[in-house]
């Protein structure tokens, strides 16, 4: 099975990042050479699939968040308040102040 062109340009990221890292780290003397070749050999797939799963993670969240804010807005707004002007308001709203509110319920 063939990767996707993200799956491939994800993967070559992660690899950079971690030689920068695992460069770092070397030249002080915390590791060495044969876990540097381990890692990068075994780890970068494993590290991959964490952050695919951490990114799909954080977009469920964000949409729970934005369902529950609407659903919010809407029972706080007047009656026959369109749709449009409940997402509108979601929409006003920073990142911050949307986890905010979402967070204190």
């Amino acid at each position: 099975m063939k990767d996707s062109i993200w799956v491939s340009l994800l993967s070559a990221f992660v690899r950079w990042l971690l030689v920068f890292v695992a460069g770092a780290l070397a030249r002080k003397g915390i590791i060495d050479q044969a876990l540097i070749d381990r890692f990068m050999s075994e780890g970068t797939a494993s590290i991959v699939a964490c952050l695919l799963a951490l990114v799909a993670l954080a977009w469920s969240f964000r949409a729970k968040i934005i369902e529950w804010l609407q659903f919010h807005f809407a029972l706080t707004s007047e009656r026959f308040t369109p749709p449009s002007d409940v997402r509108g308001a979601v929409r006003a709203l920073s990142t911050k102040e949307q986890i905010g509110l979402a967070l204190k319920g």
